[in-house]
């Protein structure tokens, strides 16, 4: 055990004078890694909503089809080079695919800043937070331009947030976690029924049950103040500048998704400052 002990805290001080060394390097790689991560989180949203599989088959122009080379694939530099359009139809490519791959390459890199991992042990839950982010993000998408909220992504979180809690890098123990899994999930499926579909889906219900096991208590309070506040703000939005209506129908997913994001890179600041 004590050998055990003396080596790990002998990787911990050579990663700490490493990461010193080359510390903007490794933000440089960890911003590079979320792009190339962001490409692939693209198929995802694209491919998962029409039940196609993303482990094979080349990526795809989706207006003319043509089979897409790596000069087409590259992320950012790709679209911005081939001003948004497919260099073989010259249709418009949606402006998603940029924002996924910045998105998450600002992700990663603000969550590298944040969480700051000391040693090479503490990248295994670094890294599977990151990969937590990397559902949300695709949930926040395909929520927010479908209206669904594909079971597989639930169940691959569900066992990320499973393998933080055995790595003992929860946010909440383990029981708590359950129990608030099942009273945010009962009372959400409470709302379903009292609202019905053209409110509220199931899969907001798995969602939230989902969220309340990765959070726990009181971790699940601010994620669901920031989603209502997001929320209000969405609906005065279409109200007063999109033309809608009191009955339009809110991708609530996204919303928490949006707020599970949030709060995992800034849950030391938004704690004190939303919880009751």
């Amino acid at each position: 055990r004590s050998t055990l002990i003396s080596f790990r805290n002998y990787t911990k001080a050579a990663f700490k004078r490493l990461l010193c060394y080359n510390y903007r390097m490794m933000a440089a790689l960890i911003f590079a890694l979320g792009l190339s991560v962001g490409s692939f989180l693209n198929v995802l949203v694209y491919r998962l909503p029409r039940g196609e599989g993303f482990v094979h088959g080349r990526s795809r122009c989706p207006s003319c089809g043509h089979v897409l080379g790596w000069k087409d694939l590259f992320p950012l530099a790709s679209f911005l080079f081939l001003k948004g359009k497919c260099r073989f139809c010259a249709k418009k490519i949606s402006w998603r695919y940029f924002s996924i791959e910045l998105l998450t390459g600002l992700t990663f890199l603000v969550f590298f800043l944040v969480a700051k991992p000391d040693g090479f042990l503490a990248f295994w839950p670094f890294s599977l937070w990151l990969a937590v982010i990397c559902l949300l993000i695709v949930l926040f998408f395909i929520d927010f331009e479908y209206f669904i909220i594909p079971d597989k992504i639930l169940v691959v979180a569900g066992l990320l947030a499973l393998s933080l809690q055995l790595a003992n890098r929860s946010i909440s123990p383990l029981f708590n976690s359950f129990l608030t899994a099942i009273i945010s999930g009962l009372i959400f499926f409470l709302i379903f029924i009292g609202t019905g579909k053209e409110k509220m889906g199931f899969g907001d219900v798995k969602f939230i049950a989902l969220l309340g096991f990765v959070f726990g208590f009181p971790g699940i309070v601010p994620v669901f103040y920031l989603a209502v506040a997001g929320a209000l703000v969405w609906s005065v939005v279409i109200l007063l500048f999109f033309g809608g209506k009191l009955t339009t129908r809110l991708p609530f997913g996204s919303l928490l998704a949006g707020s599970a994001i949030v709060f995992i890179l800034f849950n030391k600041f938004l704690f004190p400052i939303l919880m009751p």
